[in-house]
């Protein structure tokens, strides 16, 4: 999303759905696997983890946006 509001649908999309399989990746391997036993604990602090590595990356790529934005903006 960019300082305006304005995001582009096709780039907001493939970015969502590499975020998606990026946090689902401990669960996709729990089935491929198939595993009948793991700690659920650990999965969910896995997933916590991803989430944040995610949320971190969005932060940076939203403020480089809104850098770009500035820089060309009218003072």
């Amino acid at each position: 999303m960019g300082g305006l509001g304005i995001s582009k649908p096709t780039e907001e999309c493939l970015i969502a759905h590499i975020n998606s399989v990026y946090v689902s990746a401990p669960l996709v391997r729990l089935v491929q696997r198939q595993e009948l036993e793991f700690d659920p604990v650990d999965l969910s602090d896995e997933v916590k983890k991803l989430r944040h590595d995610v949320d971190n990356e969005n932060e940076a790529r939203h403020k480089a946006r809104l850098e770009l934005i500035l820089e060309n903006a009218p003072s």
